[in-house]
């Protein structure tokens, strides 16, 4: 038998899951996380860029008007109204900017900065492309190894099963001991 060096936790080609033991599994894991993993990226991920956003909505007092406690406005606002009028500030800033630089700097600069954002979208499509492929190539790798060591865990699984029915015949062997041992003192006793 080959020595295994990596640990498969996880073998969907191998494993027939039943949606009821899929549950309980989430349910464990969910279970033993802490509260801060849904909330917190992982620490070997990159930084998020800083948002585009997060200068425009700067409170501009230096100290806020204290809210009236008897009316709650958070009933009556929409969060989709509000989203969708964030994405429309947002569109008509940059519409707006875009528009100023043509008339600013002419068509010229306005076709040369389109050019920039567009080796940027490639950029990032490229990048994309190269991710999904390795993410391809990384479960195809995976795949192989699951289903070539599948007859190694058959093996190992039968071998443990023939070990546990072993010991259990061992342990009624003992029982069976055992009481001949206390009727033959019973006997010798009387």
């Amino acid at each position: 038998m080959p020595l295994i060096t990596d640990s498969l936790d996880s073998l969907p080609y191998l494993d027939n899951s039943t949606p009821e033991s899929l549950a309980s599994a989430r349910a464990l894991i969910s279970a033993s996380l802490p509260p801060s993993s849904t909330t917190s990226p992982h620490p070997s991920l990159p930084s998020p860029p800083p948002s585009l956003l997060a200068g425009k909505y700067r409170p501009t007092a230096t100290s806020a008007p204290n809210p009236l406690s008897s009316i709650k406005t958070s009933h009556y606002e929409s969060p989709s109204t509000l989203r969708e009028a964030c994405i429309s500030s947002f569109y008509l800033g940059k519409r707006q900017q875009t528009l100023e630089l043509l008339e600013q700097f002419g068509k010229n600069s306005w076709l040369v900065h389109n050019s920039v954002l567009e080796d940027e979208l490639r950029a990032l499509e490229k990048e994309l492309v190269q991710c999904r492929e390795e993410t391809t190539g990384v479960n195809r790798e995976r795949k192989q190894l699951q289903v070539g060591a599948k007859e190694e865990m058959e093996g190992l699984e039968r071998e443990w099963r023939r070990g546990v029915g072993r010991v259990v015949e061992v342990e009624v062997g003992l029982g069976e001991l055992e009481m001949e041992r206390v009727r033959l003192l019973r006997e010798g006793g009387h």
